[in-house]
């Protein structure tokens, strides 16, 4: 759990610009256990969203910054792992929410 909270960090200290306003939320909802990073920055384009959870791949806007591709096929790992899941949050902005049951 520590490593999928460290990417979803570094994912955002990475790839949002200076002034970018960045949001971490806890919270429950029925059974499970929600947590969401957000971010107010200019978001990926509509295309690339599919395949942001796919091992290696990256959303074009991000190319020109250091990085694998491996940060959020980990934190969806890590959730399929622990019985949850990963999902992207819909615009404005980016942002990943992890579903875990309690």
């Amino acid at each position: 759990m520590r490593q999928l909270v460290a990417n979803l960090l570094d994912n955002v200290l990475r790839h949002t610009p200076p002034g970018t306003r960045v949001s971490v939320t806890l919270s429950s909802q029925d059974a499970c256990l929600l947590l969401c990073v957000r971010d107010d920055g200019p978001g990926v384009p509509e295309a690339d969203i599919p395949r942001l959870f796919d091992r290696f791949s990256r959303s074009e806007a991000s190319r020109s910054t250091d990085g694998h591709g491996l940060g959020l096929a980990l934190v969806a790992a890590v959730a399929r792992i622990h019985g949850g899941s990963a999902s992207i949050l819909p615009a404005p902005g980016f942002g990943v929410e992890v579903r875990l049951a309690r």
